[in-house]
């Protein structure tokens, strides 16, 4: 993060997301991650996402599976997860259930 910061802001793509992304990306959405501590009631869409995509990611090398068992992944992340129910991550969600969908073409169990 600090890195960044150094940038030329002429040299750089200004965005806000992605530095924010960038220095959140250690947070966890139940309040134990840093350097904020942040709950998820504050992750926006983008920090929703990658931190979903880090646990799908983390569990299909965890268990070594392939790409194409990221269905069943998603799923126990989906149930894992679903108590942190905000707009944010109801859309992330939604929107990695439906790019599953496109992809592989995946009917919800839920």
């Amino acid at each position: 993060y600090d890195v960044l910061n150094k940038v030329p802001k002429e040299t750089y793509f200004e965005s806000s997301t992605i530095i924010n992304l960038v220095k959140n990306h250690h947070e966890r959405p139940d309040g134990n991650g840093y350097p904020s501590r942040i709950s998820y009631a504050r992750f926006d869409i983008f920090l929703c996402s990658y931190y979903i995509a880090e646990q799908i990611v983390l569990k299909l090398i965890e268990k070594d599976l392939k790409l194409n068992e990221i269905a069943s992944v998603y799923e126990e992340v989906y149930k894992e997860n679903k108590k942190y129910s905000t707009p944010n991550f109801n859309r992330a969600f939604d929107n990695f259930e439906k790019l599953i969908k496109r992809m592989y073409k995946w009917k919800s169990s839920f």
